[in-house]
């Protein structure tokens, strides 16, 4: 008797010790990349404005870029612990970088090339990396 319930124990503690792990679904990968202006052809260094993943801006997705007008995005998560989230609501199929900085053209970015260049056999649990290059903005 008391070895079945050191068994159950142990197996109770093991389900309790995995629902309580977080796991973290990677919706989007984490994105770098420059940003230069169309009209000098230099760097958009050291300025701050709106770059992610959709059209909804928020703090977080307010960036500076350094002094070579890199930027970087960070992944769109979703967390949970035992039982894994419907991804039904989440709009997987654009795959754009949304641009707003003053004194600049608002630009819709379609990564999607340098995503199959760059990721292949994606996963979700899997944080991806992707390096977007140089993107072009033009003057108001």
């Amino acid at each position: 008797m008391k070895k079945i319930f050191s068994q159950l124990l142990i197996i109770f503690t093991s389900i309790f010790l995995l629902a309580c792990t977080q796991k973290t679904l990677y919706l989007t990968p984490e994105t770098t990349g420059y940003l230069y202006s169309v009209k000098n052809k230099k760097p958009i260094a050291n300025y701050q404005g709106y770059i992610g993943y959709d059209t909804a801006r928020d703090s977080h997705n307010s960036i500076t870029t350094d002094s070579n007008g890199k930027f970087k995005i960070f992944p769109e998560t979703l967390k949970y612990y035992l039982i894994k989230p419907s991804l039904k609501d989440w709009n997987m199929s654009a795959t754009h970088i949304y641009i707003q900085f003053p004194d600049y053209e608002t630009k819709i970015y379609d990564y999607s090339e340098k995503f199959h260049e760059q990721i292949s056999n994606s996963s979700l649990s899997k944080l991806e990396q992707l390096d977007v290059g140089i993107i072009f903005l033009d003057s108001e």
